[in-house]
């Protein structure tokens, strides 16, 4: 399984697989941002966020960034994309990446009044 989030108003996108740690150390914050806004960002579907739902994204993303500032350099994410989860190693310099892009996907949609797409197959 894979996730592409990208926007309509560049051909920016970046891309998490199912046993990806960034997208399971996401996880959290995505749900919170569903429970905001009833978008869900996941592996298995495919969802838009319009202009108006853009904000709560950004915020989510944010939350997610302060919850990485007291996180030593590495850490362990469980992954729990199929029957068996199991632990992985993460960098806080790839999920700073991570989130780093995907704000720039969302500020660039949001500047523009544009959506926010992500695939999940």
């Amino acid at each position: 399984m894979s996730l592409c989030i990208s926007t309509t108003a560049s051909t920016s996108q970046h891309s998490l697989d199912d046993d990806d740690p960034e997208y399971w150390f996401l996880f959290p914050f995505f749900e919170e941002v569903c429970e905001e806004t009833g978008l869900m960002i996941d592996l298995y579907d495919r969802q838009v966020f319009t202009a108006e739902h853009l904000l709560e994204l950004l915020k989510g993303l944010d939350r997610a960034a302060m919850a990485i500032s007291s996180k030593p350099e590495t850490w362990r994410v469980e992954i729990t994309a199929d029957d068996s989860p199991r632990l992985r190693q993460i960098a806080k310099v790839h999920i700073d990446t991570t989130i780093v892009k995907l704000r720039r996907i969302v500020t660039a949609a949001y500047s523009q009044r544009a959506e926010v797409v992500c695939f999940g197959d």
